[in-house]
């Protein structure tokens, strides 16, 4: 067992070395035909209704997935289970937990999966052969620290880091892939104000379907949420794929804002807009609600409830349904 002495010296340390990563990782640039895209999907029914707005939320299992320093802010042992159908046959969820580990920090650990069901194989006279399947998985394991505050002002600063073992497969054909997370998290004096920066999805393929390798989705995200005084709700704004290659408008055009309002002991309302989703899926027929997402959340004794709802304007919806509990 370390000693606190030990300890805390390894966590000052801990600081220069996120700060090298960080540079390392956000001169790489993203492809814009990366495999595993699902890795890019929202995890759980809060990040979908907040638009993925989590990278600063504290005490959040699934915050994880959008910045790994936020495991450091656990109180309790929390865990997630969540399913959802998206459009077409696809199906996706998740399972996720989180603990403190003495002397060392906060660990947590889950897996996302999307299933695409079942396609008939056909030859070139369209005859049918067979069925086949697509599947989706990624195994994520992390760990985050509370740290020696270096800055010029006070607050509470957080690191941490995810491993990822992703595979893919589709009929006879499959791929795997190693990549790393890393993030950071400061929260202000007043614990109304947090600022965030994380990198995700940072490595390769080990193996390829056929013969050529594919880039992942490297993203570069930064986060600033608060929580104006008097008033029950939090106010997040994110920035994201940073990393991609354009000028700085074009950068800022993929940002998602989100608030989350907190209605007695019990409920919570949300809602979300992600402005490069609504600009995607712009169509001649009308954008509609496209962008737009929404949702709400009960919380009962150790159990929370969250149900979102993501617009696709005249293509359709899609819903999340959550379970969380913590001991």
């Amino acid at each position: 067992m370390l000693s606190k002495s030990h300890s805390g010296f390894r966590r000052r340390k801990l600081f220069p070395f996120f700060v090298q990563l960080f540079f390392l990782f956000a001169t790489l640039s993203a492809n814009e035909n990366p495999t595993f895209r699902f890795l890019r999907n929202d995890v759980g029914a809060r990040a979908a209704a907040l638009s993925g707005g989590l990278l600063t939320t504290a005490d959040e299992i699934n915050a994880m997935f959008y910045n790994p320093a936020t495991l450091a802010t656990l109180s309790h042992f929390r865990a997630s289970f969540g399913y959802n159908s998206l459009l077409l046959d696809v199906s996706e969820g998740h399972a996720s937990y989180g603990f403190d580990i003495p002397e060392i920090g906060h660990w947590g650990a889950g897996i996302l999966f999307t299933n695409y069901g079942s396609f008939i194989r056909t030859n070139n006279d369209g005859t049918q052969l067979d069925e086949f399947s697509a599947l989706d998985v990624a195994f994520v394991s992390g760990i985050a620290a509370k740290i020696e505050n270096q800055l010029p002002f006070d607050g509470n600063f957080y690191v941490g880091g995810n491993v990822k073992i992703i595979s893919s497969s589709i009929a006879n054909y499959s791929s795997f892939a190693f990549a790393i997370d890393v993030g950071a998290l400061y929260q202000f004096t007043n614990e109304r104000t947090a600022v965030a920066l994380s990198i995700l999805n940072a490595g390769s393929q080990l193996s390829s379907y056929i013969s050529t390798r594919e880039p992942l989705p490297l993203d570069v995200k930064f986060a600033f949420s608060h929580r104006p005084e008097r008033l029950p709700v939090n106010l997040h704004l994110t920035f994201f794929r940073l990393n991609e290659e354009g000028n700085f408008s074009d950068k800022l055009r993929a940002f998602s804002i989100g608030g989350e309002f907190k209605i007695g002991p019990y409920l919570r309302a949300r809602l979300g807009y992600n402005n490069l989703k609504r600009q995607e899926l712009k169509l001649s027929s009308g954008v509609g609600l496209a962008g737009f997402s929404l949702g709400a959340g009960i919380v009962y004794e150790s159990f929370t409830f969250d149900f979102g709802t993501l617009m696709y304007g005249v293509v359709g919806s899609q819903s999340y349904f959550t379970v969380g509990m913590q001991l």
